[in-house]
């Protein structure tokens, strides 16, 4: 700390603009990751701090630093909390879908459709289909939405073009 025209010799860009008259101590705020930035005090007077103010402003720095950590651990934690009701919310709609699996082991299309709802609903879509190859095209036989008879869909009754090659592939596209 020190008097104005020597702080400003030393770091000229604590005062922005420089004033003339004016005593300015600032002290770093250090984080375990390094330099966060600074606490800066100032008064209207050519005249130092006492060692009682340096230390209350290192104090206050102090303070600033764990209101950092704060909230970064507070965000931390929050997007953690996402991650995990997202790997819930995942968990359960597999669970129900297996469910409806074993419920009705002969009926694969009511479980189809179940599979394409929970995918919008986890997957954060609009809509869901289940198209199966024939060994010549691909044919709907699924749709997320509720009460639709497969049969009366335009896409049901008709052979998918699509090339399946991306599907011998087994990647997403």
């Amino acid at each position: 700390h020190g008097p104005t025209a020597r702080l400003l010799e030393e770091y000229p860009a604590i005062l922005n603009p420089p004033a003339v008259g004016l005593t300015v101590l600032a002290t770093p705020l250090r984080t375990a990751a390094g330099f966060a930035g600074h606490l800066c005090i100032r008064r209207h007077a050519d005249r130092p701090f006492d060692q009682r103010a340096i230390a209350l402003l290192e104090a206050f720095a102090d303070q600033a630093v764990i209101a950092i950590e704060n909230a970064r651990l507070f965000n931390e934690l929050q997007e953690r909390n996402r991650e995990v009701t997202q790997a819930l919310d995942t968990q359960s709609a597999i669970a129900e879908v297996l469910g409806i699996i074993s419920r009705s082991p002969t009926a694969p299309e009511e479980a189809m459709a179940e599979i394409a709802r929970r995918a919008i609903a986890v997957c954060h879509a609009d809509h869901a289909n289940i198209q199966l190859y024939d060994g010549e095209a691909l044919r709907l036989v699924a749709t997320s939405e509720h009460g639709v008879d497969i049969s009366a869909v335009p896409e049901a009754n008709h052979k998918n073009d699509v090339s399946v090659e991306w599907l011998r592939d087994g990647q997403p596209i």
